[in-house]
């Protein structure tokens, strides 16, 4: 009985073998890859979960405090202490980095995102509760004025904008710009109204914002 021949693969077989794995690992792309967009894009993503890991985490804390606290005062009315000053709301300003953004990359703005700080009468921040109004006006020449857009924000979706981690605490408000966008369109006023859910005082804010086409 004749013994099995030992097997002697072809060089070429082996070579075109590896190189049409290859192909299907990559998706049979073509051309060379971009490692340093990828890169950059997955560190964008990771600082993107880590804040919203943050965000979450302190969502929660807060939330057990609120708990702990009101388990520990059943029934119980608040005291007055004497000598302290409760904080509230008495001014809304915008962060910095608020302005017309473009989110698909077209060239042309197509929102406006705004980072909203509600402060106290010492310009501390302090987390509010209310309704939030935000208008895009453009401004023609003899005084003309023109509504770009318009967004209101209530309480609950108010209260779900707020944001907490490596940019820093604020709302965060973002108002639709219209496509296409009036010729004459390349700067706007951006004005917030906030009506304080606590004390009903109406606080307003606006700035100048530049638009790119």
């Amino acid at each position: 009985m004749d013994k099995p021949r030992a097997l002697n693969p072809d060089p070429r077989m082996i070579a075109m073998i590896v190189a049409m794995a290859c192909l299907a690992a990559t998706g049979c792309r073509r051309g060379p890859r971009n490692y340093l967009n990828e890169n950059d894009q997955l560190r964008r993503d990771n600082m993107e979960l880590r804040q919203q890991i943050q965000e979450l985490e302190q969502a929660v804390a807060l939330r057990v405090a609120e708990v702990e606290r009101l388990q520990q005062q059943p029934g119980r009315t608040p005291v007055a202490v004497e000598g302290a000053k409760v904080p509230h709301v008495t001014a809304v300003r915008f962060d910095r980095y608020s302005g017309a953004i473009d989110t698909d990359g077209n060239g042309t703005d197509d929102i406006v995102r705004l980072y909203v700080r509600t402060l106290d009468e010492q310009g501390r921040f302090i987390p509010a509760a209310g309704r939030a109004v935000v208008q895009a006006v453009l401004i023609k020449p003899g005084g003309i004025t023109e509504l770009l857009n318009e967004k209101t924000y209530d309480p609950q979706a108010f209260d779900t904008a707020y944001r907490s981690g490596l940019t820093g605490t604020h709302y965060t408000l973002e108002l639709a710009l219209p496509s296409p966008l009036p010729p004459d369109a390349d700067q706007a006023t951006v004005k917030l109204t906030f009506t304080d859910a606590a004390t009903g005082a109406s606080l307003t804010h606006e700035m100048p914002v530049s638009i790119h086409r």
